[in-house]
């Protein structure tokens, strides 16, 4: 699969979940996990470490979680889609753990009508069926992502 960065702490790398390491949103707009953000914060200042902007805060839950975050996460998870782990490459076919049943390729290609990823050598067969679009790994990851930082937005703009 293609980078999924953006699911794990960008300090500790640790894939982001829904206790310690739970995904909050800096002042700054940058994201970092309850754990090493309550390591950094010193004298109720949190220096953030990609922009160096420094904020008050004086503990974690000051903070607000990155919902969006975690919803991406779940939905990963509600289609036993594999996350990234700690250990695990995160270029396409690095692992055996996602390959196709028939092929033993990569599944890297994602079908929006099935909701299920698939090899590139299913890919012809597959989108011959009556209205399946499909796309590859990297353009769903970023669809996905990119619907719930639209849902965040309109959420933000409802609360001004």
């Amino acid at each position: 699969f293609p980078s999924m960065d953006f699911l794990e702490c960008k300090i500790c790398h640790i894939p982001y979940d829904e206790e310690d390491h739970r995904p909050r949103n800096a002042p700054c707009g940058h994201e970092l996990c309850t754990a090493c953000l309550g390591a950094i914060i010193k004298d109720s200042i949190f220096e953030c470490p990609k922009c160096r902007q420094k904020h008050i805060v004086k503990i974690p839950d000051d903070l607000p979680v990155s919902f969006g975050l975690i919803d991406v996460i779940r939905a990963f998870k509600s289609k036993s889609i594999p996350l990234p782990k700690e250990t695990e490459p995160s270029t396409p076919g690095a692992t055996n753990e996602e390959v196709c049943n028939m092929h033993g390729k990569s599944l890297d290609h994602w079908c929006y009508k099935c909701q299920f990823w698939i090899c590139k050598e299913c890919l012809d067969s597959h989108t011959t069926l009556v209205g399946c679009s499909t796309t590859t790994s990297t353009n769903a990851i970023k669809d996905i992502k990119d619907k719930h930082l639209k849902n965040i937005d309109m959420l933000l703009n409802n609360c001004e």
